[in-house]
């Protein structure tokens, strides 16, 4: 898996934290749809445009000092219907279908989040979370992430039965060297416990 997409030399460290990412955003949806870890996985990007992934996305945002991670999850309604089954949202209603399927988005980039917040505490580097947002996907096409020698990308497919859609990550650093030495093993996830029911 080759995390960095700028084109820039990338410390150990930030590939460690691109990891940590992939992990929660692939854990969360999995303990969202209460399916085994091996029930969703990541992987490459669909072809296709390279900025807009999706008709909609879901945004949040971790800050610290020296820290800034931006995480979006990227879908669309009909690459989720069999999620829409699972969940018993599938109406006659498109406008409530389309409502309940940005709330579960809104909830999963918050919970991942969540699981990233806490590694990086364990870490010793506090930070915060924004609310997440829903906006329209079109908006990359305005406003794409500016990658710079102090920032890195990452973009992937979380794929699932019934359920596929791209994720993003940019990290921005004030300074780099917040992540020097930073690992991460999933066998030792220190923010994956707990069961999430989905209201």
């Amino acid at each position: 898996m080759p995390p960095n997409q700028t084109g820039h030399t990338v410390d150990s460290g930030c590939l460690a934290l691109q990891k940590l990412i992939r992990f929660y955003a692939r854990r969360r949806f999995q303990t969202m749809l209460q399916v085994t870890p091996e029930a969703v996985a990541d992987g490459p990007l669909p072809l296709g445009n390279a900025l807009v992934h999706g008709y909609m996305q879901a945004i949040v945002l971790l800050a610290s000092r020296d820290l800034r991670v931006t995480f979006k999850a990227h879908f669309n309604r009909s690459d989720v219907m069999t999620l829409l089954q699972r969940l018993s949202v599938v109406t006659s209603s498109t406008a409530r279908q389309q409502e309940r399927v940005q709330d579960f988005f809104r909830e999963y980039a918050n919970l991942t989040a969540g699981g990233i917040k806490g590694e990086l505490q364990h870490r010793g580097i506090e930070c915060g979370i924004s609310l997440p947002v829903i906006t329209s996907g079109l908006d990359e096409l305005f406003f794409n992430d500016r990658v710079t020698d102090r920032s890195a990308t990452d973009a992937w497919s979380v794929v699932a039965t019934g359920a596929t859609f791209v994720c993003t990550s940019t990290i921005d650093f004030a300074d780099p060297a917040v992540v020097h030495g930073l690992d991460f093993n999933e066998a030792f996830a220190v923010a994956d416990g707990g069961s999430i029911e989905f209201l």
